[in-house]
């Protein structure tokens, strides 16, 4: 299973699929990059990340899993 495909099966999920995501990828290339974008990724890092980029990428995802956690699974007709 590559990056894609668990992010795939983490968004078929209605308990997974609000988890924020980072990808950290070897790939720089702009098709990657819009790929995992499209596929609901929350933050793209590419390898190797800087510390202070990989902490910067995870603080600007914090407040979004709080929530995301807070609220109920949402079920719509694909999940039922």
């Amino acid at each position: 299973m590559d990056g894609y495909q668990v992010l795939e099966a983490m968004k078929a999920d209605p308990v997974l699929r609000r988890i924020p995501v980072v990808a950290i990828s070897g790939s720089s290339s702009e098709i990657d990059i819009a790929r995992a974008y499209d596929d609901q990724i929350s933050a793209y890092l590419v390898k190797p990340p800087g510390v202070d980029e990989y902490f910067a990428a995870i603080r600007s995802l914090k407040e979004l899993w709080f929530h995301a956690a807070a609220l109920p699974p949402k079920h719509d007709a694909a999940s039922i």
